[in-house]
């Protein structure tokens, strides 16, 4: 039997910085964004100046795009329940 030439070798490095990176991405990613869109809504529209506050929840509120989540949600769940092809 030949050894195997392509074989993966094992590394302690973990993408995204390991569990603390994988804990920092959905808790800074959203923030980032508040902020974002917070500067932008400001006359100056400058990063580095400390943005106004946000826009009241009405305006970043937009039933159309919860039924849009919860439909591709419920259409990636059926999909996901079709059985296609073999299964073993």
């Amino acid at each position: 039997m030949k050894p195997n030439k392509h074989k993966a070798t094992r590394s302690a490095e973990k993408e995204f910085g390991g569990a603390l990176g994988a804990t920092c991405i959905p808790v800074f990613l959203p923030l980032t964004v508040l902020y974002l869109l917070s500067v932008c809504r400001s006359p100056a529209a400058s990063v580095l100046q400390w943005p106004p506050p946000l826009p009241p929840p009405a305006q970043l509120w937009d039933p159309l795009a919860t039924v849009l989540v919860v439909g591709w949600i419920t259409l990636q769940s059926f999909l996901y329940l079709l059985p296609i092809g073999k299964v073993r």
